[in-house]
């Protein structure tokens, strides 16, 4: 193996590592961002809310628009529950056959002026998965076209400068103990082809 293809080889290798587990870092840290932000706009929309369900007396024909699924169960007695459950959850696309639908839900619970509620808002995390998804894949094809272009302008680079080593070394190859004539090699910019 020539010297040249060996040492691109090892860069090569060496920058895929490395994109490798950029990539995976990159995912993961696109992930948890995302996930922050949603979790932020389900607080958000636990907080319109409770301020909306403390100003009625009771919820019944009252329309709550959050954009996403609201479940809401009245609670025979009206007590004070303090209790937020996060959870990620599955539900169920009932127009794509039963397609599963990673979600996430917030769980709590609000008082009106006579009754408490308990409330689930459940938010569709698919959206967001695609979007991650297309980032990643989006990604891992820049830093494909980053690798193949930089493996070839290496290449080219390396060619031009170890150019004058190898016409030396293919002088030296040729040169012959019996013959009179001495070696002369190429000059070259580089010291180290010089010395």
């Amino acid at each position: 193996m020539k010297l040249l293809n060996k040492t691109s080889k090892y860069y090569v290798i060496a920058t895929l590592i490395v994109f490798f587990i950029g990539c995976i870092v990159f995912y993961f840290a696109v992930k948890t961002f995302v996930n922050k932000d949603i979790i932020s706009k389900m607080y958000e929309e636990k907080a319109k809310l409770e301020t909306k369900i403390a100003q009625l007396d009771s919820i019944s024909n009252t329309f709550f628009s959050t954009g996403d699924d609201v479940i809401i169960k009245k609670i025979p007695v009206k007590q004070v529950n303090s209790s937020i459950s996060i959870r990620d959850t599955v539900l169920y696309d009932e127009k794509e056959e039963n397609e599963e639908m990673p979600s996430k839900s917030i769980t709590f619970y609000a008082n009106s002026k006579f009754y408490t509620y308990q409330i689930t808002i459940i938010k569709s995390l698919v959206e967001d998965d695609d979007l991650i998804e297309a980032i990643v894949i989006a990604l891992i094809t820049l830093i494909g076209l980053f690798l193949i272009s930089l493996y070839f302008i290496n290449r080219s680079i390396s060619r031009a400068i170890w150019s004058p080593f190898y016409e030396s070394l293919d002088t030296i190859k040729k040169f012959d103990i019996e013959d009179i004539q001495p070696i002369i090699l190429h000059h070259s910019d580089i010291n180290e082809f010089n010395e």
